[in-house]
């Protein structure tokens, strides 16, 4: 036994499902955190999450909220670029750190996370495959094209074993 007190799924609380919300929102805990938090086993979280709505509720709604204010934006910080400060530091004589310069640097925009962002925010717009219908008269089949190669000999000049060739 690791000595670590655990209790039973019968020490449920309702006042825990406000606490799992707000401890989900501000450090974005998972299961074994929030065990750890109440004092219980992992087990217990999920018995909890089956037996008691309102943890379940307030479990996702904390998670979400962390996701939107930290994830969201941080995702979107590196889509947009962003200024920060580096500091170099160095030991002193007296091994304390010293500090030896400070720079102002500027993350350029990543294009990947603006892709994930556009398509995530506007699928039906920045999706990677677009239909285009041909119009043609109603109930008529759609057409569809297929490029196999371009030739830039004169057809005379072709072999003669050229798909869609026209004899002349």
């Amino acid at each position: 036994m690791s000595g670590k007190k655990r209790t039973s799924a019968s020490s449920y609380r309702p006042e825990c499902a406000d606490q799992v919300e707000r401890i989900c929102a501000q450090f974005g805990a998972d299961d074994k955190q929030l065990a750890k938090f109440f004092g219980v086993g992992q087990r217990t979280i999920d018995r909890w999450k089956k037996a008691h709505p309102k943890f379940q509720k307030g479990l996702r709604a904390g998670k979400d909220a962390f996701d939107t204010a930290h994830v969201e934006g941080s995702l979107l910080r590196r889509a947009m670029g962003y200024a920060y400060e580096e500091s170099t530091f160095d030991t002193g004589k007296d091994g304390k750190p010293k500090l030896l310069k400070r720079v102002a640097k500027h993350m350029a925009p990543d294009v990947i996370a603006q892709i994930f962002w556009l398509k995530n925010r506007g699928p039906g717009r920045w999706r990677d495959r677009q239909d285009h219908a041909i119009g043609g008269a109603q109930g008529a089949l759609p057409i569809e094209l297929t490029i196999v190669r371009t030739v830039e000999q004169p057809a005379a000049e072709l072999p003669a074993d050229v798909p869609g060739r026209v004899r002349t």
